[in-house]
């Protein structure tokens, strides 16, 4: 039986993310994007900055690109956590509540992502 709110209990395996990174699709779109809309702000594309430029430089590069990159994607994460909070509190939504901050798997997930991206860089 499912009970009156089936919808609503979350699935225990599952690590608890934020809604905006809760599945691998949604997850690589926004890292992807985050990492491609500050590389583009940072001059991380530029080809000044990939093959003409000297080790010291390639990485302070990547250090701006990685930082803003994580700020877009934390905002990210508590925005999406923090609009679902209110969606459940104003239309009662029969899905997983919102988490109310960012978990140990939201901060592996974008922390741990982009340090693998920095390495490749």
């Amino acid at each position: 039986t499912f009970g009156h709110n089936w919808l609503a209990e979350p699935v225990a395996s599952v690590p608890p993310y934020a809604p905006a990174i809760a599945h691998s699709g949604l997850a690589f779109v926004a890292i992807a994007t985050s990492w491609i809309f500050c590389g583009y702000l940072s001059g991380a594309f530029l080809h000044r900055n990939t093959l003409e430029c000297p080790p010291e430089k390639a990485l302070e590069v990547t250090l701006k690109t990685w930082c803003g990159t994580c700020i877009l994607m934390v905002a990210l994460a508590l925005g999406s956590d923090a609009l679902w909070g209110w969606l459940d509190g104003n239309f009662n939504a029969l899905s997983a509540p919102a988490r109310g901050g960012l978990t140990k798997a939201d901060a592996d997930f974008i922390f741990d992502s982009l340090t693998g991206l920095a390495f490749w860089r």
